[in-house]
């Protein structure tokens, strides 16, 4: 059941956010090992970085559930599972065998993984 739609800006923000961390990981992964177990700093941007990106991703899928389906509160633990469940995100659009890592073109954009006609309204 539809209950509000959704934010687009707040999805975007989110993304543009992701994009941002994204861009901050890419940038240490350039370091050779030493470079970055040289200075601590970059192990804690690493970390931030990436969980910064996942809480923002998750923020995104719970939006949607809660515009689109009603839930009240969630926990991000619930979010991949309840997102799977109502078939919003194909587990079929994973990459599997390619390379995954975050400069690598092969891996898809954001909006494969929603399946065609999933988003009620």
């Amino acid at each position: 059941m539809v209950t509000s739609k959704l934010h687009v800006d707040k999805i975007e923000r989110n993304l543009s956010l992701m994009q941002e961390f994204l861009l901050g990981l890419r940038e240490l992964s350039r370091m050779t090992r030493e470079e970055f177990l040289s200075d601590k700093r970059n192990s804690a941007a690493a970390e931030s970085y990436l969980r910064r990106s996942l809480e923002a991703l998750f923020d995104i899928g719970r939006h949607i559930l809660a515009k689109s389906y009603g839930f009240k509160e969630l926990e991000y633990k619930k979010v991949a599972a309840e997102l799977g469940q109502r078939g919003v995100v194909a587990a079929s659009s994973m990459p599997t065998g390619t390379n995954t890592s975050i400069s690598s073109p092969a891996w898809p954009s954001p909006a494969s993984f929603l399946r065609p006609g999933a988003m009620p309204g």
